[in-house]
């Protein structure tokens, strides 16, 4: 099956519904064995929709130019958006063990979501943006402890506010004030999954930068799926019971069933 053949939509392999689920380190190795592959592929394609706004934030560093750092967050975040919200989705969607293949998965998502993902897009590809540019324009000789606790206080928060905001996106059709609104809920009121969450992520993220060029041959791979599931998978317990997404997916099932055997 072709990397791009999004468009297929036939339906995926069973899952047994009465199939346990681990927890932790354990049940984040059954769902990557089992769907890894569709988390690589998806990743890949999250990458190739990334490339403009890497290739101008890298731009914008070497030439030292925030404009076009500017110019990249926007029109990158447009592009990056809608396919990002669809890996986010798919990871959420093998957590909770939809048999979709990935193709099918994939085109709902981006169908659904698309315009939702714009905006969060350029935010979010902004903020980290402006953000990187910044540390690497720090000068070792004048930058202060309170500017780098500044720095990483606004990373630790950006990262917050991604994890819990981009399953949003993905699960919830609700205005974009809903969205934030449920956002800072989750934050405050799980801050012990929140941190472990945005740990994972910023880890990752420093790793591949403090060790460039090297650590691109390993991102090309893992790009933004390996972190993702692992900060997702962190927070879809918490996420689950309040949203009860998995009972009304069963219940629009189930009606929808009953009304092709009528």
């Amino acid at each position: 099956m072709g990397l791009f053949s999004i468009f297929d939509s036939r339906p995926g392999p069973g899952v047994r519904p009465d199939e346990p689920r681990k927890k932790g380190a354990a049940r984040w190795w059954e769902v990557v064995s089992r769907d890894g592959l569709n988390y690589v592929r998806g990743g890949m394609l999250s990458l190739l929709a990334a490339l403009p706004y890497l290739a101008g934030m890298y731009f914008s560093i070497v030439t030292h130019v925030i404009l076009y750092l500017l110019l990249a967050c926007v029109l990158g975040g447009l592009i990056a958006g809608p396919f990002f919200s669809a890996l986010v989705d798919t990871i959420l969607r093998s957590l909770r063990d939809d048999p979709s293949f990935l193709e099918l998965g994939w085109r709902r998502a981006l169908k659904q979501n698309w315009k939702d993902s714009l905006f969060p897009g350029v935010l979010f590809c902004t903020l980290y943006g402006v953000q990187i540019f910044t540390l690497y324009h720090l000068d070792a000789g004048t930058v202060g402890i309170s500017d780098i606790m500044l720095l990483c206080l606004g990373l630790c928060a950006t990262t917050a506010f991604f994890v819990w905001f981009w399953p949003n996106v993905a699960l919830l059709k609700e205005p974009l004030a809903d969205r934030f609104r449920n956002t800072v809920y989750f934050i405050f009121s799980q801050p012990l999954r929140t941190l472990g969450a945005a740990a994972c992520l910023l880890a990752y993220l420093a790793a591949v930068l403090v060790f460039l060029p090297y650590s691109s041959v390993v991102f090309v791979f893992t790009n933004f799926w390996l972190p993702l599931s692992v900060s997702l998978l962190m927070i879809y317990k918490p996420m689950e019971e309040t949203i009860h997404l998995e009972e009304s997916i069963r219940a629009k099932q189930e009606k929808e069933n009953g009304s092709e055997r009528r």
